[in-house]
């Protein structure tokens, strides 16, 4: 049986004839070759170089300053929560638990009041009653043939559905304020520098609502759970899906998070993959599949040892063969400590073992306090 290293080093040489890229220099060596010059006889550096920089203020030079920009009540999660809007993606084989671990993390954000409607899009949502946990009425349920056959015509009926509640919000904001603003002037008058208009629509909105205050209504935060399509048109290039994926922080004034849930990676168009910033991966036996993903999103961690970490963190399972263990990653976390981790509640650290000696889990995974 091959020792590991082989394991991870055969991994690493058919990620690079599959992908056709290049061996990655180490980033603590240093390469030598000769000094190149460019077609106008400018000297290019080498790595043999030694560079010392000085950087120096313009004076009178632009500042680029942060323009403020007003985030409407913005959903307060925990630190071991990635920040909503989001898009999720989960990636393994069937049967490795990726359903169980999406809704375990929907329901946690749902206690957490970050999600206020959920809609879902998956041909075998009545072959798993593992979706009852999170209670999404009928109307918000895409399934069987239709969602497998018909999945962008339900992923815009949920769509529309979505921009249904920001045009709902929209008129109780408008409701509450025209109240608010009717109520505080009424004795004393508008100002005289308040605009007529919307006075009078001030006075219209609160005539038709026989002069009382709406009832409550708390911000829409959609999320949509996109389940067993992957290779389907849902995920081609004209797909209406790639616009929500780049828009998806603002889109109709309120945003939405997306949870995608496939088992062919390289079957997603790339543009949607490469918006992608919260990654839940589990083990796979197709080692083309994982080239791609270690090639894209190892997050600044050298290829091979992206593979080790992997290796590490999916490859056993719990609970009687049941369940199984991923690889959670956040690129967006403002935690380097949760940027990797093992399941939701395992934190993952890499060091150096002097002599190439391997350890075990324990010692390079820490529990989260």
């Amino acid at each position: 049986m091959p020792k590991f290293k082989d394991k991870v080093n055969d991994l690493v040489k058919s990620s690079n004839n599959a992908l056709g890229t290049k061996k990655r220099r180490s980033e603590s060596a240093t390469a030598s070759f000769k000094p190149m010059y460019s077609r106008a006889g400018i000297r290019k550096w080498s790595n043999d170089d030694r560079i010392q920089m000085e950087f120096t203020r313009i004076q009178d030079g632009l500042e680029n300053k942060l323009i403020p920009s007003i985030v409407k009540d913005k959903p307060k999660v925990p630190d071991w929560l990635s920040q909503v809007p989001a898009i999720f993606f989960f990636f393994g084989d069937t049967g490795k638990g990726k359903t169980n671990a999406c809704l375990v993390l929907v329901e946690a954000y749902i206690k957490e009041g970050a999600f206020t409607h959920v809609f879902i899009i998956s041909p075998t949502y009545d072959q798993n009653k593992a979706f009852d946990v999170l209670g999404v009425p009928p109307e918000r349920v895409w399934k069987g043939p239709q969602a497998l056959h018909n999945s962008v015509q339900c992923f815009l009926a949920a769509d529309k559905a979505v921009e249904q509640l920001a045009i709902d919000y929209a008129k109780y904001e408008e409701w509450r304020d025209a109240h608010a603003r009717y109520t505080k002037y009424f004795y004393t008058g508008y100002p005289k520098d308040f605009p007529h208009a919307q006075k009078m629509r001030d006075e219209n909105i609160v005539h038709k609502h026989d002069y009382k205050p709406p009832p409550f209504m708390p911000r829409p935060r959609p999320a949509m759970i996109i389940d067993d399509l992957a290779s389907n048109a849902i995920y081609d290039r004209n797909s209406p899906l790639l616009y929500h994926v780049l828009t998806y922080r603002h889109i109709y004034g309120i945003g939405l998070s997306l949870f995608l849930l496939v088992q062919n990676y390289k079957g997603i168009e790339k543009k949607i993959r490469q918006n992608v910033k919260q990654f839940l991966l589990w083990h796979t036996h197709d080692s083309t599949q994982l080239a791609a993903v270690g090639e894209e999103i190892s997050a600044g961690v050298p290829v091979q040892q992206f593979y080790e970490m992997f290796e590490r963190a999916t490859n056993k399972n719990y609970n009687n063969g049941e369940g199984w263990h991923f690889l959670k990653i956040d690129m967006e976390t403002q935690n380097e400590a949760l940027m990797f981790t093992r399941d939701f509640d395992t934190t993952i650290r890499m060091k150096t073992i002097k002599g190439g000696e391997e350890s075990d889990d324990e010692e390079t995974i820490s529990r989260k306090a």
